[in-house]
């Protein structure tokens, strides 16, 4: 059995995790 919350919780904290390594790697490039 699949716990959905606990995956959903992981892939937005991936999807964060990846989009605030591109905001920064933006805001150093700058």
């Amino acid at each position: 059995m699949v716990d959905y919350k606990t995956v959903f919780i992981f892939l937005l904290l991936m999807f964060l995790d990846n989009g605030l390594a591109e905001g920064m790697g933006l805001y150093l490039a700058f």
